[in-house]
């Protein structure tokens, strides 16, 4: 039982303690020691630190372990930003009269789009799978700076029948689909079927049935793709391959009468994209702004 409470406190450490939070667990390696020689819980001191890549070593020692422990500290998440400022960027009726539906708003590009469209005038309903806390925030945000009706919260799981829960979405001009499951998972090989699953029907199938739910149809339908189709970064090749699927989808759609944007977007900074190290990455205000004026 000592030896499991030490590995267990390795988490805390690393989550609570030092570098705290935000951090990521790295790796350990450790010696098992007698136990009942050693102190009661474990102590640590830090050894090494890098600022490239915001990497820390530290020396841990106690509960009958001794070794090391890596641990990276991530950038904080990246927080919507103010209604105040995305009003700069528009006129305060440039979007009056649209009804729109941000699925997956409750975060990242999904939160900014609703919080554009808010600020040009629109009406948004945002939605939130597990994120409602963070939905709130972004609803009382919107109101607050606009009118206590402007955007209301709704949840939708893509894992779930998308018809029950959209139910209550209203008459809607406008689609904008942020639906995503986590975008950089651990896999344990090159391709991973699972993974690529997941992908598939969030961006396929569930993307296909929250249009159709929608009813009356709207009247414009807006799909982000990425540039990962054509740039294929190591370790998004089942993301990149469930995206090109989603805009072969797209295409058949618009055959069929359908009016759908779809843009392979730039890597833009959220609290998806928001990893160790800073990467190169384009404006999510001008980026939106822009998909939203098309629209």
């Amino acid at each position: 039982p000592r030896l499991l409470s030490g590995l267990g406190q390795t988490s805390r450490l690393v989550g609570m303690v030092c570098p705290g939070l935000h951090s990521i667990y790295a790796g350990l390696t450790l010696d098992l020691t007698d136990p009942t020689d050693s102190r009661d819980g474990i102590g640590y001191d830090v050894i090494r630190t890098d600022e490239r890549f915001r990497l820390v070593d530290l020396a841990v020692h106690g509960d009958g372990l001794a070794g090391r422990v890596s641990a990276f500290v991530r950038h904080p998440p990246v927080a919507p930003p103010a209604m105040a400022e995305l009003a700069r960027h528009v006129s305060p009726r440039e979007f009056a009269g649209t009804r729109a539906l941000v699925a997956g708003g409750s975060r990242g590009l999904g939160a900014l789009t609703a919080m554009l469209l808010a600020s040009g005038g629109a009406s948004v309903t945002i939605t939130y799978a597990r994120g409602r806390d963070e939905a709130e925030q972004v609803r009382g945000l919107i109101n607050a700076a606009r009118t206590p009706q402007t955007c209301v919260r709704l949840a939708y799981d893509a894992f779930m029948p998308a018809g029950p829960q959209l139910a209550e979405a209203g008459p809607i001009t406008q689609l904008y689909y942020f639906a995503t499951p986590h975008i950089f998972p651990q896999k344990p090989a090159h391709f991973a079927s699972n993974v690529f699953h997941t992908f598939a029907h969030v961006y396929v199938d569930a993307f296909h049935e929250c249009c159709h739910a929608l009813q009356p149809r709207p009247g414009a339908v807006f799909y982000p793709s990425s540039v990962a189709v054509e740039q294929r970064p190591a370790d998004m090749l089942e993301y990149a391959m469930a995206k090109a699927a989603g805009e072969m989808l797209c295409d058949d759609m618009r055959a069929a009468g359908w009016k759908i944007l779809t843009s392979r977007l730039p890597r833009m900074l959220t609290d998806q994209t928001a990893t160790v190290a800073r990467a190169e990455t384009a404006d999510p205000v001008a980026v939106m702004l822009g998909v939203i004026r098309r629209m």
